[in-house]
């Protein structure tokens, strides 16, 4: 099967298969320094385009008993970068609201914004204390 997808054809013949082999070698050589887990990771466990996902969770909601068994995470669409990163917020305020709307993880969220993972985690739980201490100062303000 990789060997007709490297070759675009059936491997018929001893020259297909050894060029089939001399173009895996030249794809995982290509696929140095690649960060798959940090940038491409998709929904825990998909590497792929959004077609690929959709495609293969239709093929596993035809098997409807196995998807119990699945996280809900891994059943439910692609998501695409948020409507909360656009120019009516700062990138800080984009950032927290597409995290906490659960649109994308920090790990997708540094990808996008070109951001360590860290600084995206520091800054998201800087505007949630934030936003914690805000609600407690609106909260006292309405006892008195």
């Amino acid at each position: 099967m990789l060997r007709c997808y490297l070759l675009g054809h059936d491997a018929s013949s001893v020259v297909d298969q050894l060029l089939a082999v001399e173009l895996y070698v030249e794809l995982v050589a290509n696929g140095r320094g690649v960060r798959l887990w940090e940038e491409a990771l998709r929904q825990d466990i998909y590497l792929g385009s959004d077609a690929f996902i959709e495609r293969t969770q239709r093929r596993l909601q035809q098997r409807a008993s196995m998807t119990r068994e699945i996280p809900k995470t891994q059943r439910s669409k692609p998501k695409t970068v948020p409507r909360s990163f656009d120019d009516r917020h700062s990138r800080d305020e984009s950032m927290r609201r597409a995290y906490v709307d659960g649109a994308m993880n920090m790990s997708q969220i540094a990808a996008t914004t070109g951001l360590s993972v860290s600084r995206v985690s520091r800054v998201i739980a800087r505007l949630e204390a934030q936003a914690n201490q805000s609600a407690r100062v609106w909260e006292e303000c309405r006892v008195l």
